[in-house]
């Protein structure tokens, strides 16, 4: 803070500055994520996707225009480049058309489907694995704003879906039977509670998640893309 009371004076107001600055530019951040949010669809998708990018559904956009809000440009140009390598699938469809009521089978077997997606991005691109290290604004701001994003943006059965596919992926069979434990005991009387953050969980958003190619990635582990 320098040695002086002007130094110190000084240092103070160009702190207050750079705040305000930041406060502003999240207010507008965090006012675009809301109406993205709120009408449930984009009005476009991030510059660069329009090749890339219109078979994605409508809450895949979204996630896809939120994310480019949240992590630096070298990784929305992998986001991209993972859309032209892995195009889209059966699966794909079918995690976007899974209803919230969706039988614990067709579940687990989407998820065993899926499962080789988030394994296939995580080895090629290494900062998945840290992507909070990718967002300029920092790890708990991208993780706070892409896990509110996932859970408004996708139903209770397809991020399950995209967390067990994580966990395979990962070879994380005891989080895996941990999840089934936690879906048991849900389904007991009086058991419901303690289904906890397993059955739910769309993992750290250190960049994001739900289904499909959008949001591959460990982001969406227990759940970038």
């Amino acid at each position: 803070m320098g040695s002086s009371v002007d130094d110190t004076t000084g240092a103070l107001r160009t702190i207050d500055t750079e705040l305000v600055a930041t406060i502003e530019h999240l207010q507008r951040i965090y006012a675009e994520l809301g109406a993205i949010l709120e009408s449930r669809t984009s009005a476009s998708l991030p510059a660069g996707f329009a090749e890339t990018g219109p078979d994605l559904s409508e809450a895949d956009q979204s996630l896809l225009l939120i994310k480019s809000k949240v992590f630096d440009e070298g990784a929305i140009e992998d986001l991209k480049q993972m859309l032209i390598d892995l195009p889209r699938t059966d699966t794909d469809t079918k995690l976007d058309e899974l209803t919230d009521d969706a039988d614990r089978e067709t579940r687990r077997r989407l998820g065993e489907q899926y499962a080789p997606v988030p394994a296939a991005v995580t080895q090629r691109y290494e900062w998945l694995g840290a992507p909070g290290e990718r967002a300029p604004r920092g790890a708990a701001f991208a993780q706070q704003t892409v896990t509110e994003a996932v859970a408004e943006l996708y139903n209770g059965a397809q991020r399950e879906v995209l967390y067990r596919a994580s966990l395979i992926g990962a070879g994380k069979l005891d989080e895996l039977a941990a999840l089934e434990a936690a879906l048991d005991a849900a389904e007991t009387p009086g058991g419901a509670e303690a289904i906890g953050a397993e059955a739910t969980g769309v993992g750290d958003a250190g960049g994001g998640s739900g289904p499909s190619r959008a949001s591959s990635g460990s982001d969406s582990d227990g759940g970038l893309g």
